[in-house]
């Protein structure tokens, strides 16, 4: 069962405490690709009580059963969970779950499995005449920069800019780095990799204990911003984060912050910054792994 072996293997890597360090099953991979899955309709993330909900997918069992983010699973047919592999299964079977919610109410549910979208795309609304709230989920494959670039040019003539990073669990650096060069301005230095190379290069004169903070200093390998077709946004920014934006989200709030002066507000981030890779394995699995740490601007890792 590819289901349970890739659960076993996770589980395993998970036991290193790296984020980024991540194993695909064909099915997930299909999934990725083709943005449709069947099951409840969640996105987990660990949790010491069971599997935590990072995201519950629009028009899904989940959101339909009112289960939010920050929920957490407990049991799975009666027994503790630990993985999604017993969450998973066929169309139209039933599942039933107990959710400990953030109130602390335990709540049983038996909710049927079914096929949903988990391509989120990004979104716009005005919470008032003077301030324009643009959704970005996500900056993997569904990120659609040309969706993107017509939100902010409908948001440009805002006074106030709120930046909703929530659950964003990162993605592609080439889809952050273009909606950065929305808010950002051409050449800003956002922050640098810090790889095996980096570290090498300058043990050769810094021997001894490596700070990853003054390799940056002393490497070029900046991410630096490029201009984008829409002109960037000139007014007042805020950006909104929780415990599930990571990755490339995180290094998003954090630029705002650093070279924008950016409120940002709502809880700790999943602290889950580094620069990874995905390499194809037999039978259709994909192995991501992280080869690269990551400071900021301003120097923070």
């Amino acid at each position: 069962n590819q289901g349970e072996f890739g659960a076993a293997v996770q589980k395993a890597l998970n036991s290193f405490g790296f984020s980024h360090f991540y194993l695909m099953t064909p099915q997930m991979v299909d999934t990725r690709e083709k943005h449709r899955v069947v099951g409840i309709g969640i996105m987990i993330t660990p949790d010491p009580s069971g599997v935590g909900i990072a995201r519950v997918y629009p028009g899904s069992p989940a959101e339909k059963a009112g289960l939010v983010p920050g929920d957490v699973i407990v049991t799975v047919e009666g027994k503790k969970a630990e993985t999604s592999a017993p969450i998973r299964g066929d169309e139209g079977t039933d599942v039933n779950i107990e959710v400990l919610h953030a109130d602390g109410k335990r709540q049983k549910y038996r909710l049927t499995r079914a096929s949903y979208s988990t391509a989120e795309l990004a979104s716009l609304k005005f919470a008032d005449a003077d301030t324009a709230v643009i959704r970005i989920p996500t900056f993997d494959v569904s990120y659609n920069r040309q969706d993107v670039d017509a939100l902010m040019k409908k948001a440009a003539d805002a006074k106030n800019l709120v930046v909703d990073l929530r659950n964003n669990p990162g993605g592609a650096v080439v889809n952050m780095m273009h909606f950065m060069g929305l808010v950002l301005k051409d050449k800003s230095v956002v922050g640098t990799f810090i790889n095996s190379n980096s570290v090498r290069a300058y043990q050769k004169d810094h021997p001894g204990p490596v700070d990853i903070v003054k390799v940056a200093d002393a490497t070029t390998n900046h991410l630096n911003i490029s201009p984008q077709m829409v002109p960037y946004y000139k007014g007042s920014l805020a950006v909104l984060i929780n415990g599930a934006s990571g990755s490339a989200a995180e290094m998003t709030a954090a630029a705002l912050h650093d070279l924008r002066g950016a409120t940002v507000v709502g809880s700790k981030s999943a602290g889950a910054v580094l620069i990874s890779v995905m390499r194809p394995l037999p039978g259709g699995f994909r192995l991501q792994f992280p080869l690269a740490d990551y400071v900021t601007s301003n120097g923070q890792r």
